[in-house]
């Protein structure tokens, strides 16, 4: 199943402040529906990127293959991006590669991608055009699709990119959205299309309509609209039926909503609320065909710390054996080989001395067949606004973000990338 996620000011956000709850909310009503300038953030020193001129495996790797394991349940750091990147993407290819693309600020207009079997990154690429907060989603054919975002001057953008893997290069395709947005999800549905759900328009208004990219004609359709247009959602593929859950829509009137709608037949329908309203959430697909769905923000910006179980058949949801153990919100879920989910960074509900909240280092694992949550190593730094992927043989990387500098609240931009292998006892 394919999972997209709009984390904090989307996938990867422009234009908002180190909180995930002001990337969307200020004391006044209607501020929800701007972009928030951060500070300029002091991008960390590094060192150099190890760049390889032939980065491509010669034999892609398959899903399970299982990887010596010498250091398990351990953050590892391994070699750094040639730039610091926030608010991102971050799209695992057919070959093992992972393929990091667009950021927050003067490196929006670069790509590069990493090769895990060498530990080695590209040299950094041009993109036609500047982007953050934008999506990127692996097409059926092994292509990457990457959707609108914030283009110069945060004016949203209604272009898309295909990247070809054979070349590593990028085209923009002939389709464009027919609603230039940001901060949406793109996900990939089960005929191979991708649904382009929600998102923020030119003069912040939060999108209702749904468009639908074909990449065998690439062609762009309209599909049907959201009952609540909404920002900072979450979407899972569910069999042949999309599940929209949560968001923030700015109305009138603006709400948190506990608001899940479903796609299916070429109709949007409602069915059963969350639990608790939330937005900056993740929903994760289990292999027993539950959507998991962890933290994220509520009404006052409250880190939330429950977790729960949904089944969109019978429209059920069941709380998780434990909570998180840190309340979080703008966190990232990827889901192991073995259909486990581990939960990393985000940012917590202290408060630092700049008025915004402190990032977060701990990472969690649940474990689907106890149904429960075990902590797992810390990270080297606390990251938000970053991405993790798992990558082919198993393991799991942590990449950019920002991380807190000092205690005062301040921020450092982070081109440094963390692995994990994760082992845990039956």
């Amino acid at each position: 199943a394919s999972i997209s996620l709009a984390l904090t000011c989307g996938l990867s956000s422009v234009g908002c402040s180190e909180d995930p709850g002001a990337e969307f909310l200020t004391e006044t009503d209607d501020s929800i529906d701007r972009p928030i300038d951060t500070p300029e953030e002091e991008e960390e020193e590094q060192p150099p990127a190890q760049v390889n001129p032939d980065p491509v495996l010669e034999e892609p790797p398959k899903d399970d293959v299982v990887t010596p394991c010498d250091t398990c349940n351990v953050w590892n750091e391994v070699a750094p991006m040639n730039v610091g990147r926030n608010r991102f993407t971050a799209t695992v290819l057919n070959d093992g590669r992972v393929l990091v693309v667009g950021s927050e600020g003067e490196n929006g207009d670069t790509y590069e991608w990493y090769n895990p079997s060498s530990n080695t990154w590209s040299a950094l690429q041009d993109l036609p055009e500047l982007r953050s907060s934008h999506t990127a989603t692996l097409l059926g054919d092994g292509r990457v699709l990457v959707v609108g975002g914030y283009g110069p001057s945060l004016a949203p953008l209604s272009s898309l990119l295909i990247f070809n893997p054979s070349n590593n290069t990028f085209i923009t395709s002939e389709a464009e959205l027919e609603d230039a947005r940001a901060l949406h999800t793109a996900t990939l549905m089960k005929d191979g299309r991708v649904a382009i759900v929600g998102g923020q328009q030119v003069g912040g208004v939060h999108l209702a309509r749904v468009e639908i990219y074909n990449p065998t004609d690439d062609t762009i359709s309209v599909g049907p609209s959201l009952r609540d247009s909404r920002i900072a959602h979450a979407v899972v593929s569910h069999g042949d039926d999309l599940v929209v859950l949560g968001g923030v829509h700015n109305g009138p009137p603006q709400s948190y909503l506990k608001k899940v709608e479903v796609m299916r037949d070429g109709s949007m329908s409602r069915v059963e609320d969350l639990p608790q309203a939330r937005y900056a959430h993740t929903a994760t697909a289990l292999d027993n065909d539950l959507v998991l769905i962890v933290g994220g923000l509520t009404s006052g910006q409250t880190r939330l710390k429950d977790a729960y179980l949904f089944d969109p058949e019978l429209e059920e949801y069941l709380q998780t054996g434990d909570d998180l153990t840190v309340a979080r919100g703008g966190h990232t879920t990827t889901k192991l080989n073995n259909g486990d989910i581990i939960v990393v960074g985000g940012t917590a509900a202290t408060e630092n001395p700049n008025g915004g909240h402190f990032r977060i280092g701990t990472t969690e694992l649940y474990d689907a067949s106890k149904n429960d949550f075990l902590n797992l190593a810390q990270l080297n730094r606390p990251r938000y606004q970053h991405a993790t992927v798992r990558l082919r043989t198993g393991e799991v990387l942590a990449i950019g973000g920002v991380t807190d500098s000092t205690g005062d609240g301040s921020s450092s931009l982070l081109s440094s990338v963390e692995q994990i292998q994760v082992d845990v006892p039956e």
